[in-house]
């Protein structure tokens, strides 16, 4: 790994650590919490799709169902728009 790609991955982790802290209050459980992680640095890597299959793959989780649950089914993902969160472009999620 070149000098590089180590700063890189260095400053995604610390963006991921960052986001994570943010969002933290939204799960009860670890257990989402470390999945919502392992998608943020799924979506900050460089991977060619960004989709619920390659993020699963590069979290190294073997389906995707488990970051489907998250986006779709975690009652943190229905509450989005109840403190002001935003989402993509500034509109408004799941409300």
């Amino acid at each position: 790994m070149a000098a590089g790609d180590s700063a890189t991955a260095s400053r995604r982790r610390l963006m991921s650590d960052e986001l994570t802290s943010r969002i933290a209050d939204r799960f009860s459980r670890v257990e989402p919490r470390r999945r919502a992680r392992a998608m943020l640095l799924g979506l900050l890597a460089e991977l060619p799709r960004k989709s619920c299959r390659t993020l699963a793959e590069h979290a190294g989780d073997r389906t995707p169902e488990g970051m489907r649950h998250l986006l779709f089914q975690h009652p943190a993902a229905h509450h989005a728009g109840d403190r002001g969160q935003r989402g993509p472009a500034g509109v408004s999620q799941w409300r």
